[in-house]
């Protein structure tokens, strides 16, 4: 599947990461379905959209990513997530095992394009 292909959930409540995120998926290709800084919100736009990708901050206003990450599994055991957080201690292995990738905040834009192509 190639990125033209591929549509994205961004869940970030850092306004000026989820701007970076959704600038550099947009100039690869992908299509942004949504974005939220809720964890209620991304699971009701992640069963809307059925997105191929979810781009999930840990540490969220509203709720946790990985309470959204949890929830979204139940319903859809395999699908696919990049893990990006400022504490790397969140992180648990199993949620580490199963991501496509983790991003500890800041990252650069090659450090995001490589966990795309993870």
């Amino acid at each position: 599947m190639t990125a033209a292909n591929r549509k994205v959930l961004i869940m970030e409540d850092a306004v000026f990461i989820r701007a970076m995120e959704r600038r550099f998926l947009e100039s690869a290709g992908y299509e942004i379905v949504g974005e939220t800084n809720s964890e209620k919100e991304c699971v009701e736009l992640y069963k809307k959209f059925r997105p191929d990708l979810l781009i999930a901050d840990l540490a969220l206003a509203e709720g946790t990513g990985g309470g959204a990450i949890q929830s979204i599994s139940e319903f859809d055991p395999g699908f696919q997530y990049i893990v990006v957080t400022s504490y790397a201690d969140q992180i648990s292995e199993e949620m580490r095992g199963k991501a496509q990738a983790v991003l500890i905040k800041p990252f650069s834009e090659a450090e995001f394009a490589a966990a795309l192509k993870a």
